[in-house]
């Protein structure tokens, strides 16, 4: 279950996020590992107390915070094979206009030979702008996929940054390794003051095609 789930496009997603404010995610991150930085440490452990309802609000907030690029990179694999199975449908609905009207020629010797050719002109017409049409399907989801792909990167190094200074603090790195509850499941009950509070790993955190 995703941030995504329960909407029926992209647009509805955006009004429900903008209803809770946009923010910069690298800043709720940021916001984040300050917050872990400064947990108190447990006596006698490396373990600390983090406020789990912090932690669970900046992540819900960083997810709202998601660049449009990546909702629409989203959709638009989603809806891959109905583009490409409609701009072939597009293709073939040319090709059998074609062919009836190159059957609809007269049956005169120059005429025939001016139809012919014509009709083969026509034919390679449409065997162009039907490959024009597909490459052009296949250009925009390639760019969706690119930008999509820089956005995770961009993503990445900003979580590994932020474990790499937590690393240099001394603190566990397995605070923030543990698998998230889900975002629409009730929470559970607060975990006593002694136990080590769940976190997220970078691949639940971001990986949007395991959904």
């Amino acid at each position: 279950m995703t941030v995504f789930d329960g909407y029926e496009n992209p647009e509805e997603f955006a009004e429900t996020s903008g209803r809770h404010g946009r923010r910069d995610i690298e800043s709720d991150l940021r916001e984040l590992i300050e917050l872990i930085i400064g947990a108190k440490q447990m006596p006698l452990s490396n373990s600390a107390l983090i406020p789990r309802d912090d932690v669970l609000a900046l992540l819900e907030q960083a997810l709202r915070s998601l660049p449009e690029e990546i909702r629409e990179a989203r959709w638009a694999l989603r809806d891959r094979e109905e583009l490409m199975a409609g701009e072939v449908q597009k293709a073939q609905q040319l090709m059998d206009q074609v062919r009836a009207e190159a059957a609809r020629m007269v049956d005169k010797t120059e005429i025939v030979r001016q139809s012919r050719l014509t009709a083969q002109q026509i034919i390679a017409e449409a065997h162009t702008q039907a490959r024009q049409l597909i490459n052009q399907s296949e250009d925009f989801i390639d760019g969706k996929l690119g930008n999509f792909e820089i956005v995770l990167e961009r993503l990445l190094k900003t979580a590994r940054s932020g474990r790499e200074r937590l690393s240099s603090q001394g603190l566990p790195t397995s605070l923030i390794d543990e698998e998230p509850p889900s975002l629409h499941s009730p929470s559970p009950a607060p975990a006593p003051a002694y136990e080590e509070t769940p976190s997220f790993s970078e691949s639940s955190f971001f990986d949007q095609d395991a959904y």
